[in-house]
């Protein structure tokens, strides 16, 4: 939910979450997993864009969990399958999904190579995995650890920063390709709070160069200090 001390998280969360989404490109009536999807509104969002979409969290409640389905069925007559479950090893048959998309929630395993191998025998060959807005600890030192990050423990999440080696070596013991992208529409946002650089970012040029001179930049940030980033991970056809 909302939070002081992060205002434009939800905004932010949208934005990168349809980015990676966008980049996975799977073709209208894919088998869908959407893992940790508390509210479900990442279901609902891929619904509503033709996939066959199947919603997996451990909370079955109907405003902050997965009843929420139940809402969004009686106001848009919306359906989609709903599975009350451990994210960490969904419980479906090997090969069923086209795509397995989670939006901020797989950094919640405490396994994590483990879990990628159970994701990867849930995808069908050429599939995707697709996760959107997970923090990432960089060298010297860990995203969120703070206020926010210590409420969140206080009330029992079990919440993990792994770096971005810890990502990839999880993709590999899974076997999948590893692809990371930088926030670009969240971070151009915030750039765009200044005056002259909202100015200068309507200009198709100058948004482009801004844009490669940050990824310049943000990658070594990533690896030393850590952010949120988008993954994306295919399966061998």
């Amino acid at each position: 939910g909302y939070h002081p001390k992060m205002p434009n998280h939800w905004k932010y969360n949208g934005m990168n979450f349809r980015d990676i989404l966008e980049r996975a490109n799977l073709p209208k009536g894919s088998r869908i997993l959407d893992l940790g999807t508390g509210t479900c509104w990442t279901t609902r969002e891929m619904t509503r864009r033709g996939y066959d979409c199947v919603a997996l969290d451990i909370a079955p409640e109907r405003y902050t969990g997965l009843g929420c389905r139940d809402v969004y069925h009686q106001a848009e007559g919306i359906h989609f399958e709903r599975v009350l479950g451990d994210l960490s090893d969904p419980p479906f048959a090997p090969a069923t999904f086209d795509g397995i998309f989670a939006n901020a929630a797989v950094h919640h395993v405490s396994d994590l190579p483990k879990s990628f191998r159970s994701f990867a025998k849930l995808l069908k060959p050429g599939g995707v995995l697709a996760l959107a807005n997970e923090p990432v600890g960089g060298i010297y030192k860990k995203i969120f650890k703070g206020e926010v990050m210590e409420e969140a423990l206080a009330a029992g999440a079990n919440e993990h920063i792994y770096s971005v080696f810890a990502w990839s070596g999880a993709a590999r013991s899974a076997g999948l390709s590893a692809e990371m992208y930088l926030p670009r529409e969240s971070t151009r946002l915030k750039f765009s709070r200044i005056g002259l650089m909202r100015t200068l970012l309507k200009i198709p040029v100058i948004d482009k160069l801004t844009w490669l001179a940050m990824r310049a930049v943000l990658w070594p940030v990533l690896v030393l200090r850590g952010f949120g980033i988008n993954l994306l991970f295919r399966k061998q056809a």
